[in-house]
C-alpha cells in the first residue's frame, strides 16, 4: 500500500513536471533515500530467511511442484508478480512454502526451472529450483551456491565481491 502511494506520487511528479522544479527536487530524493535505504534493510532481513529460517527440502519440494503444474499445462512459462503491488492472482494458490518467504516474483521456465526472487530491480537474490534430472547446458550457472542437490542460491553480491561468502556466513544466526 504505501508502494503503491510512493508510485502514484512520483508519478504525478513526472507526469505534471513537477520533478523538474527545484522546489520538489528535495522531496523526491527524500522519497527515493527513504524507500532505498529501507529496502536495503529489509533485503538483509529476507536472505537471512531464505538462507538460514527456511526449510530448503519443502522449498524444493514446492518449486517442483509449480514445475510440475506447467507441465500439466496449469500454469504458463512466464513471471509471477508476488510481492509487487496486488501481485498476480495466480500466484496467490502457489504452495505456502514459497509464500512464506515473500518473495517478489517468481518465475517459470519452459525446461521446468523455477525461480524465485526475494527483492529485484538494484538487489538481486534467491533461488532456483532445477527438476530432478536436469541436464545443464556446458555454459550455464546454476547458481552461487547449492543449498541442497537441486536447489542453488544466487546473489548478485558473489559477482560484485570475492570475499561475499564471508559475508553471508557472517549473517547467520548465532546458536
Amino acid at each position: 500500500m504505501v508502494r503503491r502511494k510512493i508510485f502514484y506520487i512520483v508519478l504525478l511528479l513526472i507526469g505534471g513536471g513537477l520533478a523538474l522544479s527545484l522546489a520538489w527536487k528535495p522531496l523526491f530524493v527524500y522519497l527515493w533515500t527513504t524507500i532505498t535505504v529501507r529496502d536495503v534493510s529489509d533485503a538483509k532481513n529476507r536472505l537471512v530467511i531464505l538462507l538460514y529460517k527456511t526449510d530448503h527440502y519443502e522449498l524444493l519440494r514446492a518449486c517442483r511442484e509449480l514445475a510440475s503444474k506447467y507441465k500439466l499445462g496449469d500454469l504458463e512459462s512466464r513471471r509471477y508478480d508476488v510481492g509487487w503491488w496486488e501481485g498476480d492472482p495466480k500466484a496467490r494458490s502457489f504452495p505456502e512454502a514459497i509464500l512464506a518467504i515473500h518473495p517478489s516474483y517468481i518465475e517459470i521456465y519452459e525446461t521446468g526451472r523455477i525461480r524465485v526472487e526475494m527483492v529485484g530491480g538494484y538487489v538481486h537474490f534467491g533461488v532456483v529450483a532445477y527438476p530432478e534430472g536436469y541436464q545443464k547446458a556446458g555454459y550455464e550457472q546454476l547458481g552461487n551456491k547449492e543449498l541442497i542437490p537441486g536447489l542453488w542460491y544466487y546473489d548478485d553480491g558473489y559477482h560484485e565481491d570475492p570475499n561475499y561468502e564471508q559475508i553471508i556466513q557472517s549473517l547467520k544466526p548465532k546458536g
